[in-house]
């Protein structure tokens, strides 16, 4: 009986009520729920819509992402996702959306955020097909940077997909900003039979994450690769009839090579079929050197200390691994919203030069070290030679003779004389 585990049973927790929508998803536009006004619907997602919001009580803009009652039940994966929320927040990353709030009003689970003047990447890629080098570039870039800084935390987001991403543009430039950090833990894994994801979420899962793992910041190496496919091709890697097919294809299939269905540089390719392999410990490691593969004028002389376990399986702070971190993106305050899509194809990546300053500063140094040797040589050549210094001879008194009297050197007249000493009688 001793030896017998002791198995200690604890009652669930109950589960907040099932509440359907106030009203239809429909009619939520102008209507409040709280202190907070709902007015045009920015994006409408399987899980949660976005809307342009207006704060009653504080007279201010705001954003607000309202979700759906299902996920919003389990009062355990809502503390999580609330506290992972919370701590991105507190970092105060400039790609990632300010949040002030979470609320749930009658079942429906709300998150306040700051306003923005950027559309969903969902909504800008609906009306679009294959985007262009310079259009989808700088794109990419800033989202890369934004998950750079987040994975740099110990945060990975493992529910990446273009209703996640809110996009503004300042001049040539995007600004982007990253939603729900922390919405993994309202879902459960998709090993569960009731955790049946829709064919839009489908598109973007890793393999490890539909084996049934949380997945870590290299499933976002995936789901980013997954969305530059579609940018260069106008179509996700992989494209099923069901659900079900589709998930099957990213565990057993591998992804078609973008150039069949768009102009594709080589290497662009090899990143893409890189950030898409179904292994992840061949995957590309980070988003730095995924970013770096794309875009070498974007690597700086900074550093991010990404945190990870001895396999890379997850972040914790067991290991770090210092990574080359990418330059951030100009941020605009003032800058004008894009109004569709179109804006998008005609933005020009702007030509970084920097590798000239490097070549200009190589020369200049090399041209002032001969300059520095040539004048030094110069001076050595011009200056007289000092003689070299003489040691007067040593006088040699040659040797006498026998018989004859020895020569003594004459007495000089300013040695002394010494008197003679007389002798005793």
């Amino acid at each position: 009986m001793d030896d017998e585990p002791t198995v200690v049973r604890r009652p669930p927790l109950p589960e907040l009520p099932l509440a359907a929508p106030l009203l239809t998803e429909a009619a939520l536009e102008g209507t409040t729920l709280g202190h907070l006004r709902l007015d045009a619907r920015l994006d409408r997602g399987a899980s949660s819509d976005l809307y342009q919001g207006h704060n009653v009580l504080a007279r201010k803009p705001c954003l607000v992402k309202v979700f759906r009652p299902a996920l919003c039940a389990n009062r355990v994966r809502w503390g999580r996702f609330v506290h992972e929320s919370k701590t991105v927040a507190a970092l105060r990353l400039p790609g990632v959306a300010d949040v002030f709030d979470h609320q749930i009003i009658e079942g429906n689970g709300l998150v306040v955020m700051a306003p923005s003047q950027g559309n969903s990447l969902r909504e800008l890629l609906k009306t679009s097909g294959p985007l262009s080098r310079r259009a989808f570039v700088p794109v990419i870039r800033a989202i890369g940077l934004a998950l750079a800084q987040a994975h740099a935390a110990g945060i990975a987001h493992r529910r990446l997909h273009p209703g996640q991403v809110v996009v503004r543009w300042a001049g040539s430039e995007p600004i982007v900003q990253l939603l729900d950090f922390g919405v993994h833990h309202l879902h459960p894994p998709l090993t569960d039979e009731a955790a049946a994801p829709t064919a839009e979420q489908a598109l973007w899962f890793a393999p490890e994450q539909i084996k049934g793992e949380p997945g870590d910041l290299r499933s976002d190496v995936y789901a980013l690769g997954a969305l530059l496919f579609r940018m260069i091709t106008g179509r996700p890697p992989f494209v099923g009839e069901s659900t079900r097919a589709v998930l099957d294809q990213h565990l057993s299939e591998p992804p078609p090579p973008p150039s069949r269905f768009a102009a594709t540089p080589p290497e662009m390719e090899e990143t893409v079929l890189r950030a898409l392999e179904k292994d992840a410990r061949k995957r590309t490691p980070s988003v730095e050197a995924m970013l770096a593969a794309i875009d070498p004028s974007s690597i700086t002389g900074q550093h991010l200390l990404v945190r990870t376990s001895p396999k890379g399986l997850s972040p914790s702070p067991s290991r770090e691994i210092v990574l080359a971190s990418v330059g951030p993106a100009p941020v605009a305050v003032d800058a004008p919203a894009a109004k569709d899509a179109d804006t998008a194809k005609d933005l020009r990546l702007p030509r970084q030069r920097r590798w000239l300053y490097v070549v200009a500063g190589v020369v200049v140094v090399l041209c002032l070290a001969v300059l520095a040797y040539v004048l030094l040589g110069d001076r050595a050549e011009r200056a007289p030679a000092k003689p070299a210094p003489t040691k007067p001879a040593p006088r040699v008194t040659p040797p006498s003779r026998p018989g004859q009297p020895s020569r003594r050197p004459a007495r000089s007249s300013a040695e002394p004389r010494v008197a003679a000493t007389a002798r005793p009688v």
